[in-house]
């Protein structure tokens, strides 16, 4: 957030924060990881590349919790469930040394009962069906774009707006809130959404979809009927 010319806000702007999740190294994920951990003394959950970013970055290891696939770990209330992601993930220390471990997936079921799937930038693969039927999750991050200012040599992300649209089916989510790009106008937004307004056209009488893209900034309210379930 602090060195990003898209957004009219910084990392001070955060009151006050408990708990930061990274699903993995690449820089627009972890940002501005470090800075906070420090001035909020909040706890921190990732991969274990991350976790040694964090730590050469001053950050106490009493406050990061290492997580790989399967795992679960509670911070209070809250109950995060680690699972795959297909992509990369790496990072290089101080040192110069550069460290890569598999990068993950969050399902975070809060203390209602809502449970939230964080993709982390994952590829498509087939196993989003079982997980879906495993985690049941009801709102979704996901990354439906990509920064193709940043890596302008890609003409796709990591999946393709009907890849994603594809994938919130399979994941059985009933909101998403897109991720994964830099204005709220890029034309992959538009095509997802699209792709959704299908889905749900040809849904039969099953509950639609709703898709939300929000500006930098932007607030979202997201209440789930019997998430205490």
């Amino acid at each position: 957030m602090d060195n990003n010319k898209n957004i009219d806000m910084t990392s001070d702007d955060f009151e006050h924060i408990d708990l930061i999740l990274v699903s993995h190294g690449p820089f627009d994920h972890v940002g501005d990881t470090a800075k906070l951990a420090k001035k909020h003394k909040c706890a921190v959950v990732c991969p274990d590349d991350v976790k040694m970013l964090l730590i050469d970055g001053g950050v106490p290891r009493e406050q990061i919790t290492m997580v790989c696939w399967g795992l679960v770990t509670k911070v209070g209330n809250i109950s995060i469930k680690t699972i795959e992601n297909h992509h990369r993930s790496l990072v290089t220390l101080k040192s110069g040394m550069i460290v890569s471990c598999p990068p993950v997936c969050f399902v975070i079921t809060l203390e209602d009962g809502t449970r939230i799937y964080n993709s982390g930038d994952t590829a498509i693969f087939s196993d989003m069906k079982l997980q879906g039927q495993l985690y049941r999750p009801h709102i979704g991050l996901m990354n439906v774009t990509g920064d193709f200012e940043m890596d302008p040599q890609y003409s796709c992300a990591e999946m393709s707006p009907y890849e994603a649209a594809l994938a919130t089916q399979w994941l059985g989510l009933d909101t998403v809130l897109c991720c994964h790009y830099i204005r709220r106008d890029d034309p992959d937004i538009a095509e997802y959404m699209g792709y959704i307004n299908d889905i749900n056209r040809n849904a039969a009488g099953a509950s639609a979809i709703k898709a939300v893209a929000l500006e930098p900034g932007g607030w979202y309210e997201y209440s789930c009927p019997g998430a205490s379930l």
